[in-house]
């Protein structure tokens, strides 16, 4: 005597496959309580089928949306070149503090244009497959009665160093137009729309080429 067997196959939590097998006399189990059961996990495969189904769909169209985003990002390249390289020289010709690689001043982004960050750090994730170190602009920010320094990345307001912070880079700013240059790093948090700007400047402040 054979008896039908439903067995269902999955692999790190995906269904493969619903094999319908045989199993002999050895089959101990009375029929209608496997048969319950068979249904039970048939049916609890088939929802696990259709989410993974559902996340397939979605990571096509994620990778679909990136492909386009990065073509229209190329054309806009293209289209801007000239834009570009004049803003590049430009932040090229401002001074640029002298960095240790540690990256350790942390710049406050609350302040930071939200709309900015957001587009950074999805051009960064995109684009780029290793974390980039980038070149912002510091701006010395006086007329107030604590004065700090803000930072803009491509002319976008991303964030500001404390007045406490701030006060070794004003004073070394002191001799210059107010605007400076230093590397940086601007990372997405994992635990939501939060963002990391570090920036680096070595204590005691030193320019490039001094």
């Amino acid at each position: 005597m054979f008896t039908p067997l439903v067995r269902i196959e999955s692999y790190k939590g995906y269904l493969t496959s619903i094999n319908v097998g045989a199993c002999g006399d050895y089959c101990s189990e009375d029929w209608g309580q496997m048969a319950k059961r068979s249904f039970g996990s048939i049916f609890a495969a088939a929802v696990g089928y259709l989410a993974f189904a559902a996340y397939r769909g979605y990571k096509e169209k994620k990778q679909a949306a990136e492909g386009d985003y990065r073509t229209a990002f190329r054309a806009a390249q293209r289209e801007h070149a000239g834009e570009q390289a004049a803003y590049e020289g430009y932040v090229a010709s401002l001074p640029k503090f002298l960095g240790d690689g540690t990256f350790g001043l942390v710049a406050d982004t609350t302040t930071g244009d939200r709309f900015a960050l957001e587009a950074f750090t999805q051009y960064l994730d995109l684009m780029h497959d290793t974390e980039q170190v980038l070149t912002a602009v510091l701006i010395a920010e006086t007329g107030i009665e604590s004065p700090f320094v803000t930072v803009e990345l491509s002319q976008a307001h991303v964030g500001i160093v404390s007045p406490k912070d701030s006060e070794p880079l004003l004073a070394a700013m002191a001799n210059t137009k107010g605007k400076v240059t230093c590397s940086a790093k601007l990372r997405r948090l994992n635990y939501g729309d939060t963002y990391q700007l570090l920036l680096d400047v070595k204590l005691p402040i030193e320019f490039e080429g001094d």
